[in-house]
């Protein structure tokens, strides 16, 4: 696919080099900066490739079980409220 080219041959194309990052408000009105969040707006293909390299990465390191059975984030079949029970039973 023409979208992972970039990944193929290592380099990155213009777009995905802006970044452009964009303050939000926690609380209507209140436009103090520390009460305000910080989100970054990346170019969607970006993203996308991102995402796919997190989800390859992970595979491989699923299948050459490189990742300890307690490591619950982002992984199939592992979920938050299982650790967050574990957790609280453990205590």
């Amino acid at each position: 696919l023409l979208r992972e080219l970039p990944l193929e041959v290592g380099f990155a194309p213009e777009a995905w080099c802006n970044i452009a990052d964009l303050e939000i408000l926690k609380k209507a009105d209140v436009y103090d900066v520390d009460k305000m969040r910080l989100i970054q707006l990346m170019d969607a293909e970006y993203n996308i490739n991102n995402k796919m390299i997190g989800k390859r990465v992970m595979r491989q390191a699923e299948s050459t079980k490189t990742l300890p059975d307690d490591q619950y984030g982002s992984r199939r079949h592992h979920k938050a409220i299982v650790a967050a029970l574990n957790k609280r039973l453990t205590m």
